[in-house]
């Protein structure tokens, strides 16, 4: 057996395992660089069989001392690609690429997300801008929150906030309450898919017409209510959106079961 010649042949695959091992190695700096071929189980299965391969070539050219150059050449390369299939993880580091990559975008790739929150934020958008446009909706804020909803946003936060305790607790525990109540029965509803979209859809205009109502600059305690809800709305109201849109997963799971 020629020996020298077969390793000759067998160089194009060498080549794609240092390939391979490249793209691996920038993986976390540069993953959209990385080929698709050489992604997924797929591009992991090439991998580990150019891996076995490089092995058996590299023994071959110990056994038969060919030049120390294509030795060393091997030895590099199969030890590159070792790293690389056996390479360890820390826990925190799996932790860390589930929470800020993994899991951001199967959830936002989801199609029930995407319509929760278009749905959610759309209509608290459009409710705020016509609570705050008095001129072109005069009377809308008073038939969507009530003139009695008024004069108690208004009186909540007439004074500024105290800074103590006794003051933020309640006002959280109040907060708390209403905006995981929303989520909740968005959540529950989810099963029956309409009355979930109706609660959302409402909410979602009655929370934007406060809003909007809010920061209308004649607003008694405007100032006042934003400094204390941006600090923790942003949270809250995606929460709701996410629990309708979690609720409306599980409804449709009755029907779309994909067999």
């Amino acid at each position: 057996m020629n020996v020298a010649k077969l390793l000759a042949e067998h160089q194009p695959q060498w080549r794609e395992l240092e390939a391979f091992c490249d793209a691996f190695e920038v993986r976390g700096k540069a993953a959209a660089s990385v080929p698709a071929d050489r992604r997924g189980a797929e591009g992991v299965a090439k991998f580990a069989s150019l891996y076995r391969g490089a092995c058996a070539d590299l023994a071959l050219a110990d056994a038969y001392q060919l030049p120390p150059t294509t030795v060393t050449y091997l030895h590099r390369l199969v030890a590159r690609a070792h790293n690389q299939l056996y390479r360890s993880e820390t826990l925190s580091n799996r932790w860390v690429d589930t929470l800020f990559r993994q899991a951001p975008q199967q959830i936002f790739a989801d199609p029930c997300v995407r319509v929760a929150s278009l749905i959610f934020f759309g209509l608290f958008t459009l409710g705020l801008v016509m609570a705050y446009n008095q001129n072109a909706f005069p009377s809308y804020v008073e038939t969507v929150i009530g003139e009695d909803q008024m004069e108690v946003m208004q009186d909540m936060y007439e004074e500024p906030l105290q800074g103590s305790m006794s003051h933020y607790v309640p006002m959280a525990g109040f907060y708390i309450w209403n905006n995981t109540g929303i989520g909740l029965q968005c959540f529950a509803y989810g099963i029956l898919l309409l009355p979930c979209l109706f609660v959302l859809a409402f909410n979602a205009v009655f929370l934007g017409s406060v809003f909007g109502f809010m920061a209308r600059e004649e607003t008694v305690g405007s100032d006042h209510f934003y400094e204390f809800v941006t600090a923790h709305g942003p949270f809250e109201l995606t929460a709701i959106a996410l629990a309708a849109a979690a609720g409306l997963r599980l409804g449709l799971g009755l029907f779309a079961t994909a067999g």
